[in-house]
């Protein structure tokens, strides 16, 4: 792992090689998402998850490892790590949309699905917007945010998931179900007015593991998710 890192370091370090290696990975990671959405379990389909989880990882770690160079080399460089990503992530999502993609085991994936899959996390994928300080850890990613990922992919491409739908009350404005934590709104999981996010991610959490069934051992996938993630990112430096 401390290689991978550093290698992901490396061809981050130069934009035009970043967008091509990064669109490699994002492609691979999108084809896991997509593929795991389409079946979703605890038990069986979870490699999916792992790999994505993995991939991503090293993204982040590598992205971190390139711009911490460039400050302490002083090179100034015109985009935030958000946009560095995008770049790669941009050029994969459009690749597949256009010709679908394909993975051992899995067959043929449509690129209508990796493009409903790929805009419903871009964000999560990606990451915040904000400038990033090198010097500051990569945040850990939590089971129940993992939760939330793997249900909005399921949303995504169509799964039917126990959580209710808003309605839209004189056609304009928007309604949530009474007592509800965690609501659909056009094909997205959000958050209702005067809900805590504990509570939200609670909803979507239980929502999570109906849909997905007994863990027959060990970690659900949305742990095992957030395990795998966490343990390539809590420490960027590949040689630490």
């Amino acid at each position: 792992m401390p290689d991978a890192k550093g290698l992901f370091a490396v061809l981050n370090s130069e934009q035009s090689t970043a967008t091509l290696w990064n669109s490699d990975v994002y492609k691979q990671v999108l084809q896991h998402e997509t593929a795991f959405a389409q079946n979703p379990s605890n038990f069986g389909a979870e490699p999916h998850l792992t790999a994505s989880a993995t991939l991503r990882g090293l993204v982040d770690a590598g992205t971190v490892g390139a711009f911490d160079a460039f400050a302490q080399n002083q090179n100034q460089i015109a985009a935030t790590e958000h946009e560095w990503k995008q770049f790669g992530y941009d050029a994969a999502l459009g690749t597949l949309t256009a010709g679908g993609g394909s993975l051992p085991g899995v067959g043929p994936i449509a690129g209508e699905a990796i493009d409903k899959v790929g805009g419903a996390l871009q964000d999560e994928i990606l990451g915040t917007t904000t400038p990033i300080d090198s010097k500051d850890s990569i945040n850990n990613m939590s089971p129940e945010m993992a939760s939330k990922h793997i249900l909005s992919a399921m949303v995504a491409v169509g799964q039917d998931v126990p959580l209710p739908h808003a309605y839209y009350e004189d056609g304009q404005l928007v309604g949530y179900p009474q007592g509800a934590q965690a609501v659909i709104v056009d094909g997205e999981i959000v958050c209702p007015p005067g809900v805590y996010p504990p509570d939200f991610l609670a909803a979507v959490t239980t929502a999570t593991n109906e849909v997905l069934g007994p863990v027959p051992a060990g970690n659900s996938a949305a742990e095992g998710m957030a395990g795998r993630y966490t343990g390539v990112t809590e420490n960027p430096d590949p040689n630490g």
